[in-house]
C-alpha cells in the first residue's frame, strides 16, 4: 500500500503570507474551501493510497483556522463534520493531521473535536507560524480524541502518540 503526505494551503483569496508560503515550498496544493480539500484528497487516494500526513495551512487564531476560505472553529465545525468524515477512511492507521495556522494549538478542545471527525491524531502549534522564520512555532500540542499532550515537536513521537 502506498502512503503519501498531502500539504494544502489557502488560495481562496489573494494573501501575501500564503503566497510566500506557496513560493517557498513546492509540494503544497492550493484549496479554496473544505469541499475542495475533500475533492483533492479523494482524487489523490484513488486506488487505496493512504495518507500519512495531511498538513492544512491557513490563517489561524486560538479559536480556529481557515481551511481554504472556510473558517472552522467550535461554532462552525458541525457544518463541516460530514465533509471531514469523508477524509477519515483515507488515512493510514499511523496517519495524522497537522494544522499550520497561528496559535491553533492553544485550543485543545478544538483539536480533539477535529481528531474525532478525522479519526486520527491532530497536531498544531501554540505560537505564530512563519514560513520565513521556521523554528519558532511554539510548543506542539497533539490530540487524539480526548487525549491531548503538549511538548516539543516530535512528529507525534514517531506515531506512538
Amino acid at each position: 500500500m502506498t502512503m503519501i503526505d498531502i500539504y494544502v494551503v489557502d488560495t481562496s483569496k489573494p494573501d501575501i503570507v500564503m503566497s510566500i508560503d506557496m513560493a517557498l515550498t513546492s509540494n503544497e496544493v492550493g484549496i479554496k474551501d473544505v469541499a475542495d480539500l475533500v475533492r483533492f484528497v479523494t482524487r489523490k487516494c484513488i486506488g487505496g493510497t493512504k495518507i500519512r500526513e495531511l498538513r492544512i495551512l491557513g490563517h489561524g487564531r486560538p479559536d480556529g483556522q481557515y481551511f481554504g476560505g472556510d473558517w472552522i472553529d467550535d461554532v462552525t465545525l458541525p457544518a463541516y463534520s460530514a465533509d471531514l468524515r469523508r477524509i477519515a477512511p483515507h488515512f493510514d492507521p499511523t496517519g495524522f493531521v497537522t494544522l499550520g495556522g497561528c496559535k491553533v494549538g492553544q485550543n485543545q478542545i478544538f483539536l480533539a473535536k477535529l481528531s474525532y471527525y478525522f479519526g486520527v491524531p491532530v497536531r498544531a502549534f501554540t505560537a505564530s507560524q512563519s514560513p520565513i522564520i521556521p523554528g519558532d512555532e511554539g510548543s506542539e500540542v497533539k490530540c487524539f480524541l480526548l487525549d491531548c499532550r503538549k511538548g516539543a515537536p516530535t512528529a507525534l513521537d514517531k506515531i506512538g502518540f
